[in-house]
């Protein structure tokens, strides 16, 4: 599901229009990725965990340049973690594929 597709099954979900639940989405996200830059957590009771966090310098072997081995310097990224009730839900559905 893209984002479009979201805001369009939100918006038939609560009767509110697309342009609503677009304006709704957009500030949700923006929220979210805001307290992540700044703080580097959202938790969503029931849904999960938005944690940011630093991957370590590494070395990495490069497949397609030169064969060779070459530095992966460290980054931000960000890591989610489904919460307890919702790691159940999962549970109950077929593998997708």
């Amino acid at each position: 599901m893209n984002k479009a597709q979201l805001i369009l099954k939100v918006a038939e979900e609560t009767g509110f229009t697309k342009k609503d639940v677009a304006a709704m989405v957009e500030a949700t996200l923006g929220t979210i990725k805001g307290t992540l830059l700044e703080a580097g957590k959202v938790h969503l009771h029931g849904f999960g965990t938005f944690n940011r966090r630093t991957l370590a310098a590494r070395k990495i072997y490069d497949h397609f340049g030169t064969g060779g081995e070459k530095k992966m310097e460290s980054r931000e990224t960000v890591r989610f973690k489904p919460a307890v009730e919702f790691k159940g839900e999962l549970a109950t559905v077929p593998a997708a594929g």
